[in-house]
């Protein structure tokens, strides 16, 4: 790439300007798909998730990045792995952390590199905290690093993350202390996204979180994987400094369905539409209690795979006109469940996989004059021998075929 062009886009990663120019000069010195992959892309960071020229402009670019996703990815595509792009450039990826200390002049100075995800970082930490670059990430990701509270206050006290608004720390070992020490640092007041899931936390860290008006600017929340209970479920629910998520992450809890009562009793969720409870023992009576929610009228994503739900809670959630995503792996629902949701005419995503469906609920969904808008149905099975097997026969499996292609996993 031409060093005027990448210098301007790396002074100025968040406006498209730079990045649109350069796309103008391509067009002009032979490289139109590469120019129209910037425009693609830009164009969809624009775009609500539900504007009907989305799956149009996601198909050109999946084909683009199919073609020249490696070319365009650069000579540091082996030392970032699972790389993104966003507007037309590599902004995301996963590298071990000692890869970001040996490669980050390099790194940086040729990838407008805003969000990172480190591996193997916990013993590093202190390094990787004195690093310069880390001025430039808006998001941090510290997956299963084996970082501790002490650890942790090593990274906050860094100076380079003025910039960090996404901060992902699930599967550590933070418990209550790192909570607190969170809470104590001034970088808690920038996120807008927090990832504490699977840190050891319980309902007392639960209320610590729910009672700090630090949080207020928080538009996402995983607590996944802790065990919170109900009771630090009703303190999450409860707290006005949370009323301004869109996503909040609550799965694996195992508190049963006095989860569902409490988000649905909230008035603080109204902005909520995002919700993932999958493996919370929600069973039919929390889910008909989130789908009678007032306060949850905004919700479009539902994730409640493995939450013992039979045909009677999906009843409930048909009475939910705004969900679009609807997910329900390993439920019980079987063909009276999948016949239900064949009305459904929003929705745009419905995995059905170890629902115990058959060729009756299979044909419902095939011959359903209402799912015109759905472009993703999951039907799979991988539980042989189980109740929740999917038992679809190639006849009715090629009418899904002909009715959805390659849309549909059977």
């Amino acid at each position: 790439m031409h060093d005027p062009f990448l210098q301007a886009i790396l002074d100025n990663p968040d406006e498209d300007s730079p990045r649109l120019i350069y796309a103008d000069w391509l067009d002009e010195h032979g490289d139109p798909e590469r120019a129209e992959f910037i425009r693609v892309q830009t164009e969809l960071a624009h775009l609500p998730e539900e504007d009907p020229w989305r799956p149009q402009l996601e198909r050109r670019e999946k084909a683009l990045l199919a073609e020249h996703g490696e070319e365009w990815a650069g000579p540091f595509a082996g030392v970032v792995r699972d790389w993104q792009f966003h507007r037309g450039f590599v902004e995301a990826g996963t590298l071990e952390a000692t890869s970001l200390l040996r490669w980050a002049d390099d790194l940086f100075r040729n990838m407008p590199l805003r969000q990172l995800k480190l591996s193997e970082a916990g013993e590093v930490l202190g390094e990787v905290s004195r690093c310069p670059y880390l001025d430039r990430l808006t998001a941090l990701n510290l997956w299963f690093c084996g970082i501790g509270v002490s650890d942790l206050q090593t990274l906050l006290s860094s100076p380079y993350l003025n910039q960090l608004r996404e901060l992902d720390l699930a599967g550590n070992h933070l418990g209550i202390a790192g909570v607190q020490a969170l809470l104590d640092s001034p970088l808690i007041g920038r996120l807008t996204v927090l990832g504490l899931g699977a840190n050891y936390l319980d309902a007392e860290a639960a209320q610590l979180l729910a009672d700090s008006s630090s949080l207020r600017g928080l538009t996402e929340l995983a607590v996944d994987n802790n065990g919170l209970g109900v009771e630090g479920v009703e303190a999450l629910a409860g707290s006005p400094f949370l009323a301004g998520l869109t996503r909040f992450s609550l799965g694996f809890n195992y508190a049963g369905p006095g989860i569902g009562r409490a988000l649905a009793a909230s008035p603080f969720l109204t902005r909520l539409r995002s919700l993932h409870l999958s493996e919370s023992e929600l069973e039919d009576e929390g889910v008909e209690a989130l789908a009678g929610a007032a306060y949850l009228a905004g919700l479009r994503t539902l994730w409640l795979d493995s939450n013992s739900i039979t045909a009677e809670g999906v009843r409930s959630l048909v009475n939910c006109p705004q969900l679009a995503k609807l997910f329900l792996f390993d439920n019980l629902i079987g063909d009276e469940g999948a016949v239900l949701l064949s009305a459904m005419s929003h929705l745009e995503t419905l995995d059905l996989g170890n629902c115990g469906i058959g060729d009756r609920g299979a044909l419902a969904l095939a011959r359903s004059a209402q799912l015109t808008r759905l472009r993703k149905l999951g039907l799979w099975t991988s539980l042989e021998g189980s109740p929740l097997v999917n038992s679809i026969g190639e006849a009715a499996a090629e009418l899904l075929r002909e009715r959805f292609g390659d849309r549909v996993y059977v």
